[in-house]
């Protein structure tokens, strides 16, 4: 190497050695191991430098991380070397398996001297091994109250158990302890170790032994290896994110996105599968986290206070962020949120909450907070009339993600929206003071306004709102008798108005912000509904015959007459009995437009229902009624509640009266079961199973815009990744597999117009019994990009092996979205999950590929790919 090359060489190391530092570091997480990195690096570079013309950041960020992944491999290969000439334990003596013995005896004993109600209580649960929701339909209770009747009733056998021992409570856990670690030995997932080759009493024993403290320390210590950065926590089922939404900025996602709502229903009263794994409220793990602000710094000082339904007066309600802005719940309630509480909120205020459910945590609850300001003000037109009905609201960066460098997946964005009174006023409270945050005003025809947030809050605000120049539509509603009718909800393709005091509204044409526009929703009707009336439509004739644009007139008179239609009749089983609590909807109803942000359909809007699926219950006899029905001829599909068995009949015509909607009752599998396993063939235990269908979906356009999902209770995979669900239907239902540690599967599901899913029963899956499912998943992996030229890329994908982009999720707690390509904003990506398959990353700019990377992915961390 020559001396001229190698001076240059060093001077331009010298710019990057702190960020190869930093590099080394974020893989690491060790500092002496990082310093190894760094230093192997200096020799490489020095000794070969990249190839002429290859950037030397990125020729960089490629050896610090083969030398970190070296280092990896040989912990690894040490600690399994360890392992191995580690000496197994000694067996026991037969005075201690005497004394073991004995302290069973004494903790069934302990249990009969209970006091009610907490005796049966446990009696039911550890003894009978019924869930909480059996317990509590048996007794007739709440399952909260099942949870603290739980909680406090250990409580009580430990304090019983510890005077005993006189106050030393080491000395009867340290006799318990053989016992579940045995277990676990075996592989019996704590706290419900169930198996046949134990005896119930034997069961009980052990299952109660975990709840007293041992299977509470077991659960807090597992889940992932260390990870070398953010580990990833429980996500709670929750709706995915609508497609049409109104109060905040879309995800970064330009295709239309299903709208999800999932509707737990009780399952079905068979016994739980030894499999199953199910954590009392006694074991909660604790609960970790960190407070962050908006540019990803940690916070200290932030009190936390958790917002749940949980009745269990034990659990923790708040929490102080320390050092590092860490914080920990040591005894939180089953499930909830966090977000600022006491004194914090009279400087800071949520920007992005966590949500967190009963389990093992195997990642931070991360909460995002801000400085917080209030805004009030008045919204008129040029001529300074107030205008009502304005829409008011706080929009934080497309990029607001991207700039948090955690994992979100449990953790929701807050809105911060209100619409301006009669006056033309408008509040809004505790509105986060962030970076590039914007107040953005709408309404109707008129322009958007779009400001930054002022530096510090305002209460004398005046927001002008100007006409547009563009064309627009107007009209009025009126009743039959020419009558204005006030209320109405008017829709122009995906976009709706509601028709003033004087039956007035006002559309804009091509307006690139609307909903139609967006999502491609032709332009060329009115239509106007209103609850007692029949919807009205009307269509513009157009300019030139049939391919021509519409020719709109200066006014649009829509007059509402007539009432709507309905269908009534009764729900049987498979033998003609009357079925009671069944659900039955409208499968084929007709789209009106995003109402409120919510994809809405005229019959559930005239039906007074403000759900996207909307329903009715047979009553004692079977019998229902749906309302809101045009006159058309409709198909009812119709849901056994208990086990979600579905049908669909008709079509019949809007008005018809006594149906007999016949449900095949009988048509179930008494037994599904199987393994979740890795694309490797290892097991994936914790994970939840439960059936799910999809119940109902809006279409329009040609497509289908929102899908609502319906699920039961399922099951928790053991530690061979083994379930067992009982009473599964065979067809129109398939299994949703999801956990913390795996990307969100939906196996045997049928996806519309793709050839890949045309079955729509389970046991039509190729190769698979129904009773030993072999359900592969990919396991969950994080990936964020960092360029060290932000205008070089806009887009990024994920390949797998055999260079096919893989799906990339942007999750928070609603639900996800997906795509191929998610977007870079100013040098950053957000932080998207995942599969483990992936081996490199595309970059792109304007649609077109700008560089490639190769990436090692890890299960349960972040990857960090520098650029």
């Amino acid at each position: 190497m020559s001396e001229s090359r190698s001076s240059v060489q060093v001077e331009a190391l010298l710019e990057h050695s702190q960020w190869v530092r930093d590099l080394a570091r974020r893989l690491t997480r060790d500092a002496a191991t990082a310093e190894d990195v760094t230093q192997s690096t200096w020799v490489a570079a020095l000794e070969h430098g990249p190839a002429p013309g290859r950037p030397l950041r990125q020729w960089l960020a490629t050896v610090v991380r083969n030398f970190a992944l070296q280092s990896r491999r040989a912990d690894a290969r040490r600690d399994h070397r360890e392992r191995r000439v580690a000496r197994a334990e000694a067996l026991p003596s037969t005075s201690d398996l005497l004394e073991r013995a004995s302290m069973q005896r004494r903790v069934a004993e302990a249990v009969t001297r209970l006091e009610e109600p907490y005796r049966t209580a446990i009696l039911l649960r550890f003894f009978e091994s019924l869930p909480p929701r059996e317990i509590a339909r048996q007794l007739d209770v709440p399952v909260e109250t099942v949870h603290t009747r739980l909680a406090r009733g250990i409580e009580k056998l430990r304090a019983r158990l510890d005077a005993e021992h006189g106050g030393r409570r080491q000395t009867w856990m340290l006799l318990l302890a053989p016992l579940t670690h045995g277990a676990r030995k075996w592989g019996a997932p704590a706290p419900i170790l169930g198996t046949v080759l134990m005896n119930a009493k034997l069961v009980a024993s052990i299952t109660l032994a975990s709840a007293l403290g041992l299977g509470a320390w077991w659960l807090a210590g597992r889940g992932a290896p260390a990870a070398k950065t953010q580990p990833v926590a429980a996500a709670e089922r929750a709706p995915e994110t609508p497609a049409l939404e109104a109060a905040q900025p879309p995800l970064e996602q330009p295709d239309i996105v299903t709208r999800t709502e999932v509707e737990a229903a009780p399952a079905p009263a068979a016994p739980a599968p030894a499999a199953a794994v199910e954590v009392v409220a006694s074991v909660l793990p604790p609960l970790s986290g960190v407070v962050l602000d908006a540019e990803s710094r940690p916070v200290a000082g932030i009190e936390l206070a958790v917002e749940t339904r949980s009745t269990d007066e034990d659990a923790d309600r708040s929490a102080v962020s320390g050092p590092g802005g860490r914080f920990t719940f040591q005894t939180p309630p089953s499930s909830g949120r966090l977000e600022v509480g006491g004194a914090a909120k009279e400087r800071w205020t949520t920007v992005m909450d966590a949500h967190f459910g009963a389990g093992p945590r195997l990642k931070d609850a991360v909460i995002v907070v801000a400085p917080w300001i209030s805004l009030t003000g008045t919204v008129v037109d040029e001529q300074g009339t107030p205008l009502a009905g304005a829409q008011v609201a706080v929009e934080l960066p497309r990029d607001f993600r991207a700039r948090i460098e955690a994992v979100l997946d449990d953790s929701k964005l807050g809105t911060w929206a209100t619409v301006s009174d009669d006056r033309g006023r408008f509040a809004l409270e505790r509105v986060p003071l962030v970076d590039d945050g914007v107040l953005r005003v709408t309404l109707g025809e008129y322009d958007p306004y779009e400001n930054a947030l002022p530096a510090v809050g305002g209460s004398d605000l005046q927001v002008v709102l100007a006409r547009p120049v563009e064309s627009l539509v107007r009209g009025r509603v009126v009743d039959a008798a020419g009558r204005p009718v006030a209320g109405a909800q008017v829709a122009l393709g995906a976009d709706t108005r509601a028709s003033d005091a004087d039956g007035g509204f006002t559309f804009e044409l091509d307006d690139p912000e609307s909903f139609s526009a967006r999502f491609g929703f032709p332009t060329d009707s009115l239509v106007a509904v209103k609850p007692g009336f029949l919807p009205v439509t009307f269509r513009p004739p157009l300019e030139g015959g049939e391919d021509g644009e519409p020719r709109w007139p200066a006014m649009v008179t829509l007059t509402l007459a007539g009432e709507p239609f309905g269908l009534a009749g009764r729900v049987t089983d498979h033998l003609g009995q009357p079925l009671a609590h069944a659900r039955v909807w409208i499968a084929d109803s007709t789209f009106l437009g995003a109402v409120d942000g919510r994809p809405t359909t005229i019959e559930n809007y005239l039906a007074g229902s403000d759900r996207s699926w909307a329903f009715v219950s047979t009553d004692a006899h079977g019998a229902f009624e749906v309302t809101g029905l045009l006159d058309r001829e409709y198909r009812l599909r119709a849901m056994d509640e208990d086990t979600m068995l579905m049908e669909d009949f008709g079509p019949f015509q809007a008005g018809a009266g006594s149906l007999e909607l016949r449900l095949p009752t009988d048509r179930l599998y008494p037994r599904v079961s199987g393994r979740v396993l890795s694309h490797d063939g290892l097991p994936i235990p914790g994970v939840q199973v439960f059936p799910m269908c999809d119940a109902f979906r809006a279409k329009a356009n040609g497509q289908t815009i929102s899908t609502s999902h319906h699920a039961l209770d399922g099951v928790v995979t053991d530690g061979e990744g083994r379930f067992e669900l009982r009473s599964v239907p065979r067809s129109l239902v398939y299994l949703r597999v999801e956990g913390e540690s795996i990307l969100p599967l939906e196996y045997g599901r049928y996806v519309e117009g793709d050839p890949r899913f045309a079955n729509t029963e389970i046991r039509s899956l190729p190769g698979d019994s129904i009773e030993d499912l072999q359900i592969v998943v990919e396991q969950r992996c994080h990936v964020r990009v960092v360029l060290a030229e932000p205008q070089s890329a806009d887009e990024f994908s994920v390949l797998d092996g055999e260079g096919h982009p893989l799906t990339l999720n942007l999750i928070d707690a609603t639900g996800r979205r997906e795509g191929e390509r998610m977007p870079i904003h100013d040098g950053r990506s957000a932080t998207l999950a995942v599969s483990d398959s992936g081996t490199g990353v595309v970059l792109f700019r304007d649609g077109r590929e700008v560089g490639r990377m190769p990436v090692e992915l890890r299960a349960g961390e972040v990857t960090e790919v520098d650029f």
